[in-house]
C-alpha cells in the first residue's frame, strides 16, 4: 500500500469523447498507451497493495502492462496465468502478443513460431493466494463491485471512479453511426455510459469491456463478440438488435431488450435482470459460482429469472435444467449460517437484524437482542412465524461477539460477563427447518466467556 492512507482522485484526461472515436482503432490504441494507461499504472502502483513486490516477482514492467493494456495482469483468471510470448513469423519478423493458452516454446500457432514464454499470474490471483487485500474499498480479493458513478445531471456530466479515486476516460455522451469503427479498441477502464449504437455503426472483432462503465447503452446494431468483466450495463436498451456471443463475468445487466435476438452468450456470477419484449434467446448459458450465503440466494434469485423466461416461451425442459440448479441451492443454503455482527446492548434499546425471507412460507426471520425493562436481563433469540427460541442472560452478561443464524438456529459467539452470569434459566425449543428438526442445546459457561453450542 502506499505510505498515505488518505483518499486521493485521479482524474481522466480531459479530451472531447467525438474527437477520440474519429480515430482508428490503432491511433486510438496508440493515444491512450502514450496519455491514459501511464497514469493507470501509477495508481496501481501507489495504492494497490505489495503492487510493485508483485512486479518484481514475475517480472512484470511497466511497459508490459501499458503495451497490454493494466486490465490483463489485474484479472483472476481460472487457468491461474497469462502467457506472454515473443513470436517470429515465416519472413522473420518478430512480435509480441498475451494470451491464457499456454503453448510450448518451439510449437508454431497460426503460422508464428514461439520463441519464448513468459509466464505471470495476475495481481488479484497472487493477492488472495498471498492472502493481501489490495485495497480498503476492495471486496474479496477483487475490484469487481468497486466501481462507482457520480450522479448525472445529463450525458455530458457523467464520470465514473474505480475504487471512488481512479476516473475512467468518458467515452460515451454520443451517437455513433455508420462513419465509426468501434472494434479493435482498448476500452477497459473507460465510462460509455450513454452511449448510442445507431444502424451502420461498425464493429469487426472483439469488444473488451473490463473494469468499465456502460450505463444506459442503447444498442440499435447488431453487435457480436463482447467479453465484459466487472462492468456495469445498468439500464442498457435493446431495440431490433441481434447479440451474438457475448461472455460476460461478473457484471450487472439491467434493462430492455425489444424485438431482439441473443444469441450463444455466457453468464457467469453475473447479475441479469432483463425486461423481454419479442425477444428471444438461444444457446445461452447462465452460471453462478455460489460460495457464501449471500452469494447462494443471488444465484437462486438468477436461476429462478431464467427458468421463468424459458417457461414462458414453452422450452419447459431448458426451463427444467434450471429449475434443478435452483432447488439444488436452496437445499444447499440450509448448510450455511449467515453472520450477523452484533453491538452492545444498553437501556431500553431492541436492535433487530433481518436475516432473509424464506422461500418455504415461513416468513421473514429476524435475530433480536433486547434488555428486558422489568427483570433487567438481555435476551437474544430468532423470531419466525413457526417458532421462538429464547436465550436469557443475567444482567451483567454482554453481547459482544457474532451472531450466527441457520434457517431456524441461532447462536451466539463471544458472551461476556462475569462468573455465573450466564445461568439464569434457557427456554429450549424445537425449531423446524426445511427438512428436519433442530434442537438448540445449552449454555456453558466458561470462566468469564460463555458459549452458545449446537447439538
Amino acid at each position: 500500500m502506499s505510505a498515505s492512507s488518505e483518499r486521493v482522485e485521479v482524474r481522466a484526461p480531459r479530451v472531447a469523447p467525438i474527437d477520440l472515436w474519429k480515430l482508428s482503432a490503432n491511433e486510438f490504441n496508440t493515444w491512450r498507451k502514450a496519455n491514459d494507461f501511464p497514469r493507470i499504472v501509477a495508481y496501481f502502483q501507489n495504492r494497490l497493495a505489495r503492487f510493485r513486490e508483485w512486479q518484481t516477482i514475475f517480472g512484470v514492467t511497466d511497459e508490459h502492462l501499458v503495451e497490454f493494456g493494466p486490465g490483463r495482469f489485474l484479472r483472476d483468471i481460472t487457468p491461474g496465468f497469462i502467457y506472454i510470448y515473443e513470436l517470429e513469423n515465416s519472413s522473420g519478423k518478430r512480435s509480441r502478443t498475451i494470451a491464457s493458452l499456454k503453448h510450448e516454446i518451439g510449437s508454431v500457432v497460426v503460422g508464428d513460431k514461439i520463441l519464448s514464454r513468459h509466464d505471470v499470474q495476475p495481481y488479484l490471483g497472487w493477492a488472495k493466494r498471498e492472502r493481501v487485500r489490495p485495497h480498503p474499498l476492495a471486496y474479496n480479493h477483487t475490484l469487481s463491485v468497486a466501481l462507482w458513478s457520480q450522479p448525472t445531471n445529463g450525458p455530458a456530466h457523467v464520470s465514473a471512479w474505480l475504487l471512488k479515486e481512479l476516473e475512467l476516460l468518458f467515452l460515451g455522451g454520443l451517437q455513433l453511426g455508420p462513419q465509426h469503427l468501434i472494434g479493435g479498441r482498448l476500452l477497459e477502464f473507460t465510462c460509455i455510459d450513454h452511449l448510442v449504437i445507431e444502424k451502420g455503426t461498425i464493429s469487426n472483432s472483439q469488444l473488451r469491456l473490463w473494469y468499465a462503465s456502460a450505463r444506459h447503452l442503447t444498442i440499435k446494431e447488431n453487435l457480436a463478440f463482447v467479453d465484459g468483466y466487472s462492468t456495469s450495463f445498468n439500464g442498457i436498451q435493446v431495440e431490433g438488435a441481434t447479440l451474438q456471443d457475448w461472455a460476460l463475468s461478473e457484471c450487472l445487466l439491467a434493462g430492455t431488450f425489444r424485438a431482439s435476438t441473443l444469441f450463444r452468450w455466457s453468464l457467469v456470477d453475473t447479475t441479469f435482470r432483463p425486461f423481454f419484449d419479442n425477444t428471444d434467446f438461444r444457446e445461452c448459458h447462465f452460471r453462478h459460482r455460489a460460495i457464501t450465503s449471500v452469494d447462494l440466494t443471488h444465484a437462486i434469485e438468477q436461476y429462478g429469472t431464467i427458468k421463468r423466461a424459458l417457461s414462458s416461451r414453452g422450452r419447459y425442459a431448458e426451463a427444467g435444467e434450471y429449475y434443478y440448479l435452483e432447488q439444488c441451492l436452496v437445499r444447499k443454503r440450509l448448510f450455511f449460517a449467515t453472520r450477523i455482527l452484533c453491538t452492545r446492548l444498553s437501556g431500553e434499546t431492541r436492535i433487530c437484524w433481518n436475516v432473509g425471507r424464506s422461500r418455504s412460507g415461513e416468513g421473514t426471520r429476524t435475530v433480536f437482542a433486547t434488555r428486558s425493562p422489568n427483570s433487567g436481563h438481555q435476551a437474544c433469540g430468532l423470531l419466525c412465524s413457526r417458532a421462538l427460541t429464547t436465550m436469557v442472560l443475567a444482567p451483567r452478561a454482554e453481547v459482544l461477539g457474532q451472531v450466527y443464524c441457520f434457517d431456524g438456529i441461532v447462536a451466539l459467539v463471544g458472551i461476556r460477563g462475569t462468573p455465573g452470569a450466564c445461568t439464569s434459566h434457557v427456554h429450549h425449543r424445537h425449531v423446524a427447518v426445511g427438512c428436519g428438526i433442530l434442537l438448540l442445546a445449552w449454555i456453558c459457561n466458561l470462566e468469564r466467556r460463555c458459549r452458545i453450542a449446537l447439538l
